[in-house]
């Protein structure tokens, strides 16, 4: 990885069984064109040979940053594969702030049994997203990328993720039901700059008990949903390519990864209770990478 001035941080998500997902050590490792159904597919075949729309520098072709570790090929762009661990990473940032209280950032109520997690000092910043496309949803992602959601699906495809369907609302009547996502089992993990691996669910408090998501569900997933094709401008295009939707927590149904258990973003559906935790989340604008690992 290049040197950066800011604290380096790497973001990886990992595609192993739930219960495997803990800390450990290790080695180290703007708009964009919407892609086309038939684009997706070349480019998991052919990963470094871009579609003539897709702007990437030749020299960055020719001369690929190193990998991760030794084993692992940078397939696109700052999309790296490691086929004989099974796993997929791509370089961003740490989106939010939950370390500094701003004009604008929600400052915490007086502690209450809805709220018994929240400090005094730090915002309450409650998480959508854990990873998002630049521009999108960055206040509320962990993680925001410059990376192109369906160069990660075809990286995804290179180490042989099975795709899935990602969460959806089913209405029958006047009630609605959730319909859980579908697709390969996928664990989500951020690795900083020592080689620290941590589980992703060990940076996201429910905001009502101050535990993590891993003490409280710690049989939880993500799965490779695949995100969807959709119609714009006449053609047919990789939805998440658009909305940005990465790697989901709540279900916006253009999901690349989507988190196992359906639940809506709005809140006037069902009350937010994942914040993240400001102990172990980097300060705004650290440089991540995030890994996807197939399941074991």
């Amino acid at each position: 990885m290049k040197q950066h001035k800011k604290p380096t941080v790497v973001v990886l998500l990992v595609l192993v069984s739930a219960v495997s997902c803990t800390r450990t050590q290790e080695q180290p490792s703007q708009e964009t064109p919407l892609q086309t159904t038939e684009q997706v597919q070349q480019t998991a075949e052919q990963p470094n040979k871009p579609d003539q729309n897709t702007m990437v520098a030749p020299e960055q072709i020719i001369k690929p940053e190193p990998a991760v570790s030794q084993d692992s090929i940078e397939a696109f762009p700052g999309v790296y594969v490691n086929r004989e661990q099974r796993y997929v990473e791509f370089d961003g940032e740490i989106a939010i702030d939950a370390h500094h209280l701003r004009p604008g950032v929600r400052v915490p109520p007086k502690p209450t049994h809805e709220h018994v997690a929240v400090s005094a000092d730090k915002p309450i910043v409650y998480l959508e997203l854990i990873a998002c496309s630049t521009g999108t949803k960055d206040h509320e992602s962990i993680v925001s990328t410059d990376i192109q959601p369906s160069h990660i699906h075809a990286a995804l495809l290179m180490i042989g993720a099975e795709s899935g369907t990602p969460g959806t609302f089913r209405w029958e009547g006047r009630e609605v039901f959730p319909v859980d996502p579908t697709g390969g089992g996928l664990c989500v993990a951020v690795v900083f700059a020592d080689s620290t691996v941590l589980d992703v669910r060990d940076m996201i408090l429910d905001v009502r008990t101050g535990e993590t998501m891993h003490k409280t569900k710690p049989d939880t997933a993500w799965v490779f949903a695949g995100s969807k094709f959709v119609e714009h401008n006449g053609r047919e295009v990789y939805a998440s390519d658009g909305t940005g939707i990465i790697v989901g927590l709540a279900t916006f149904g253009t999901e690349l990864a989507g988190y196992a258990q359906t639940f809506s973003h709005e809140s006037e559906a069902e009350t937010p209770v994942w914040i993240a935790d400001a102990a172990s989340t980097p300060e705004v604008g650290s440089h991540v990478r995030v890994r996807l690992s197939l399941m074991r």
